[in-house]
Parts: C-alpha cells; structure tokens; sequence
C-alpha cells in the first residue's frame, strides 16, 4: 500500500507539474494549449498560472518521498483540483438561463 501511495502522488505531481514549461514563453505556452496567446496580460497570467502548477507539482513530487508533507500536499493539489472544477461548473452555470453569470444563481427577483 505504501507504493501505491506513493507512485499516486507521483503520478499526480507529474501531471501537475508538466505545465511548468509554459514559462519558457509564447510559443512553449501555444505548443502546449494549442491556441495563441497575443495579448500581454494573458501571456502574463498564463507564465503566472504554469509558475502555481510547478510549485503544487514539485510539492507532491516531493511529498511522494518525503510522508510527512503528504497531508499539506494532498490538501493543496485538492485545493487546486477542487477549485478549478468549482469555477469550472459556475461558468457552465452561468450560461444557463437560470444564472446570473455570477458564481451561483439569480434570486428570485432577478430573474426575467
């Protein structure tokens, strides 16, 4: 059992911290979307966003040998699972015509 934990947590680092090479630049951050980046400030928050992935990646891939970070990196690659998946629903929400386009639904008054 102790592999098994151990080989998940590495499987989970491995796939988190892939995105890191995304700040190497534009086309590193195209080549691995498959999409352009043109705009500065999205460039900016996608090298942003590939910095967090290598930082939760490394702290699993290192939780993985070391048991005792195991609870603080579980915790946070759940965290960043959990709230990509929340935003995630609430955009596909949004677009229904019970929401506001908020982060949850339109009261009753709102509503056409």
């Amino acid at each position: 059992m102790r592999h098994v934990i151990t080989m998940l947590f590495v499987l989970a680092g491995l796939i988190k911290v892939t995105p890191v090479i995304g700040v190497l630049g534009a086309e590193w951050l195209q080549a691995l979307y498959q999409m352009p980046f043109d705009g500065l400030d999205l460039l900016l928050l996608m090298r942003h966003r590939a910095v967090l992935f290598g930082v939760v990646g490394g702290l699993l891939l290192v939780a993985a040998f070391r048991p005792a970070l195991r609870a603080l990196a579980g915790t946070v690659g759940l965290v960043s699972v959990v709230s990509y998946l929340w935003c995630w629903h609430c955009r596909c929400r949004s677009t229904a015509p019970h929401c506001s386009g908020s982060f949850g639904p339109m009261s009753s008054r709102e509503r056409p």
